[in-house]
């Protein structure tokens, strides 16, 4: 689940760098769907939960069995149903936009490894979108799919459904 939220905000950083004049700006973002799915590997060396809390917010819980040295990701994300970005990862440390979320909801090393443990974070999607994206982004229904895993198993795949619509006045 963590893994779809880190592929939600790394798609919307990849949205916001490349936006043009129309079809973005501040927004509201509203959850209307987060899956777990199945990741690369037969095998899953973590169980994952969440609870979303008013379409706003997300609070995962992620059970990892065994100390894991992650090996790979894979973050998409599509826009009304057609494939926007599409980021593919050898080593998910090597970049520091997604170490750093990492490193924000679990206890990972410098070379990658994943603590053994039990995690409980919130993830306050409207949160995450200024503080990252000062809340622009481009609008319509997203789906974000992010996987990540070691050498022998998953460690976090999930889907995220979005609605991104222009921020209300009031």
């Amino acid at each position: 689940m963590s893994t779809n939220i880190f592929y939600l905000i790394y798609s919307l950083f990849y949205v916001y760098s490349i936006a043009n004049a129309k079809g973005y700006g501040s927004t509201d973002i509203v959850i209307t769907k987060v899956e777990i799915c199945k990741g690369p590997k037969r095998v899953d060396c973590a169980g994952a939960s969440f609870i979303m809390k008013n379409n706003l917010s997300l609070t995962y819980e992620l059970d990892l069995k065994r100390d894991i040295t992650l090996s790979g990701g894979k973050i998409e994300g599509s826009c009304e149903g057609k494939p926007f970005v599409k980021y593919q990862m050898k080593n998910p440390c090597d970049n520091l936009f997604i170490k750093s979320l990492f490193k924000t909801f679990v206890n990972i090393s410098d070379s990658c490894m994943v603590a053994k443990g039990q995690y409980k974070f919130l993830v306050d999607v409207e949160n995450i979108s200024q503080k990252y994206y000062n809340g622009v982004y481009f609008f319509g229904n997203w789906t974000y799919k992010s996987v990540f895993y070691g050498n022998s198993c998953n460690v976090i795949c999930n889907v995220i459904e979005l609605i991104i619509t222009p921020k209300k006045k009031y």
